[in-house]
């Protein structure tokens, strides 16, 4: 239902003097916040006169691109959770899957290293890294998990929870 449009750096065009380019971290975190509320992520990269592509603006379109390789299960063919409050600490995609749904928590800030998830969702059976298929550890509340020792990507991490009883 709406769109955000946005440049890499100030500029719509081309300009040889913009250098405030943004880091490929903005645009992934933009990209995934525009998923988790339903809407188009229209990324300008503003090219030369003669249609070639600055340097900077490749680099970031290929750190996204590799971002999305390993993440864009939580953005292709997922959706928002309407019903849903976005969390303090990130974004939230979904899919169903069977009986069952797959919630993408996409992870801006770890915080103090445990999260949880709204209780509009039900409870977590299963979670994992979605980059690494790292084992995720959940609380016995069945609603938080924490963040794994093997690392998570710096931009945006993606974890996904196989979900059991409510759905959004």
């Amino acid at each position: 239902p709406w769109q955000t449009p946005a440049t890499m750096n100030h500029t719509w065009a081309w300009h040889p003097h913009d250098f405030n380019w943004k880091s490929s971290e903005t645009l992934i975190r933009l990209l995934a916040g525009n998923a988790a509320f339903g809407g188009n992520y229209l990324l300008n990269i503003g090219p030369r006169a003669d249609g070639t592509i600055p340097s900077p603006s490749i680099r970031r379109l290929r750190e996204i691109g590799a971002w999305l390789e390993a993440h864009g299960e939580s953005i292709y063919g997922a959706s928002p959770l309407d019903a849903v409050p976005a969390p303090e600490w990130g974004y939230l995609t979904g899919r169903v899957e069977g009986d069952g749904q797959i919630v993408y928590a996409h992870v801006l800030d770890w915080q103090d290293g445990v999260l949880t998830l709204p209780e509009q969702l039900g409870r977590i059976a299963k979670g994992m890294v979605l980059e690494t298929g790292e084992p995720v550890a959940t609380g016995e509340d069945g609603r938080s998990f924490s963040k794994p020792s093997g690392g998570v990507h710096p931009a945006v991490a993606v974890i996904r929870l196989s979900m059991v009883g409510k759905h959004a």
